[in-house]
């Protein structure tokens, strides 16, 4: 399985901190109905919505293997 927000670069680094401020508020329980919408609304865009990762065609990066897997 890959990392959440593969597709993401430096180009969404503005949005994702707006989201992750926004999340912050959101588990801190100190979020407004407006902020909340929009932190829907950011992560929306920057792809996180079901509808959003079913439309976008990205092509999955290849896990390295682990090499200290042959020890666990």
């Amino acid at each position: 399985m890959q990392a959440e927000g593969f597709w993401l670069t430096s180009a969404d680094a503005m949005m994702v901190e707006i989201a992750a401020n926004l999340m912050s508020q959101q588990r801190s329980g100190q979020i407004d109905n407006p902020a909340r919408a929009l932190l829907v609304s950011t992560l929306i865009k920057l792809g996180f919505g079901p509808t959003e990762r079913a439309r976008m065609k990205v092509i999955p990066q290849k896990e390295e293997a682990n090499p200290f897997n042959e020890f666990v």
